[in-house]
């Protein structure tokens, strides 16, 4: 038989070769996937130095973003970063100035774990950047995290029926949906999650702690929540499509009608309207407004609803991080801008249903009645990052029409009330029959 040989090559070594330029392509083509998701992480930082207020610690940043890979790749800080010491290859001139350990780590753990998802690890790096830079209300959202947010934004989404706030580092329930999923499977307001379906939640974010509990409309998932007083149990909850009715209203004797608006969302302005005509049809005299629990929401919604309760100024300013100042003013229209008001508020009325309290507490249209407001006024934006997902960070801070600033601060109560523990044990609710006599006492006798 004829050995065929080629410019000098045998078959063995053109096998060698071949078998050596797949490994390279594959390499190639490996390395071309891990620049795609280390871009996220520069963009992240990027869009993280933009939002601060101040300089951000570069240095902060990439100690947060190691941290997060390793732990994500579990493992030790020592030896690990002692060996990172030592491997000091040349670092591409696509790193940002002072993250060359972040690529550093990222190569030596791709590295060591082949087998580890790229989207994870660079998640992982971001939400550690995220976590220790010290933004206050910045949060990171996987692909689908942030879709959901966007669809919960619209006023529909999937999941169980519940409003979750995060409480000192952990995912509270506050609130459950009339007649939904949570609801009827016994969960209720103060019920701490502690895992989603066996995955802890521990350290999390709320909107990643939000984004495992939802899921589609006929799925099962698993809480296991802790109740005050108790052991933690395992609620199994059966996911439904989840509408998102965020106004509620009812005329209490005496002509005073009793509004609720549980989360300012994009179909909130429509739904004020609809229920303030009924109101106005039902011929009552004095408004109680609640925002009690409502934490936010759509900043453009909330200046429609003051709106309706105002006739002209302002509702609110912002100033950007570049000092800037823009006005965002009363809309012409309101349907109720003369009938007497109170407002109830607690420490989970927050953002947008600060905005509209102290804007109604300024003019003096309402008095406030309840506790301390959260204190949370930033205007965020969605900062949508190459691989889908993305940053949520501050871009501006928002002053009431008489230059209050809410973040940090919240608004104060003109009367507080709250609830003695006997009014809590006999269901008397404090805050509402304060604002009720007060606006009462304005009313005619005889009505």
């Amino acid at each position: 038989m004829t050995q065929v040989i080629i410019r000098g090559y045998r078959p063995t070594l053109l096998l060698a070769l071949a078998t050596a330029i797949v490994l390279v392509v594959t390499a190639c083509v490996s390395r071309s996937a891990g620049e795609a998701e280390l871009g996220s992480i520069w963009q992240a930082w990027s869009e993280l130095q933009a939002a601060g207020d101040a300089p951000l610690s570069v240095r902060t940043a990439a100690a947060g973003a190691i941290q997060g890979m390793l732990i994500e790749a579990e493992e030790p800080p020592y030896p690990f970063l002692v060996t990172l010491r030592d491997r000091q290859p040349r670092v591409p001139t696509s790193v940002p100035k002072g993250m060359e350990d972040v690529w550093r780590t990222w190569e030596v753990v791709r590295q060591k774990q082949p087998d580890l998802d790229a989207k994870t690890l660079a998640s992982s790096a971001i939400r550690g950047m995220v976590a220790s830079v010290g933004i206050t209300s910045s949060a990171y959202l996987d692909a689908e995290a942030y879709v959901q947010a966007k669809e919960s934004i619209a006023g529909r989404y999937e999941g169980i029926g519940a409003y979750v706030r995060d409480q000192d580092g952990e995912i509270v329930i506050i609130g459950t949906f009339a007649g939904g999923p949570a609801e009827r499977a016994g969960l209720k307001a103060g019920d701490v999650i502690e895992a989603v379906s066996g995955e802890s939640v521990q350290g999390r974010s709320l909107e990643e702690a939000v984004a495992l509990v939802r899921g589609p409309e006929g799925s099962q998932v698993t809480l296991r929540v802790r109740s005050s007083g108790q052991e933690p149990r395992e609620v199994e909850v059966t996911r439904g499509t989840i509408q998102l009715s965020s106004v509620d209203w009812q005329l209490l004797p005496g002509a005073i009608g009793y509004l609720t608006i549980v989360e300012f969302r994009q179909n909130t302005p429509e739904a004020l309207t609809e229920a303030l005509e009924d109101f106005k049809k039902a011929e009552g005299m004095a408004l109680i407004l609640d925002l009690r629990g409502n934490p936010g929401g759509d900043l453009a919604a909330a200046i429609s609803v003051a709106s309706q309760f105002l006739k002209s100024g302002i509702v609110m300013y912002e100033v950007d991080n570049q000092g800037n100042r823009a006005d965002l003013p009363v809309e012409e229209g309101g349907l109720a801008t003369d009938i007497p008001m109170a407002v109830l508020v607690d420490q989970f009325s927050a953002s947008a249903s600060e905005v509209v309290a102290g804007a109604l507490q300024d003019y003096g249209r309402a008095r406030v009645f309840g506790s301390q407001t959260y204190g949370k006024g930033t205007t965020n934006s969605f900062r949508e990052l190459g691989d889908g997902s993305a940053i949520y960070v501050p871009v501006a801070h928002w002053y009431t029409p008489l230059g209050r600033q809410i973040e940090g601060v919240g608004i104060e109560p003109d009367e507080v009330a709250t609830p003695t523990p006997q009014e809590q044990a006999q269901g008397v609710d404090a805050p509402l029959v304060a604002a009720y006599d007060y606006l009462d006492a304005q009313l005619p006798l005889f009505r």
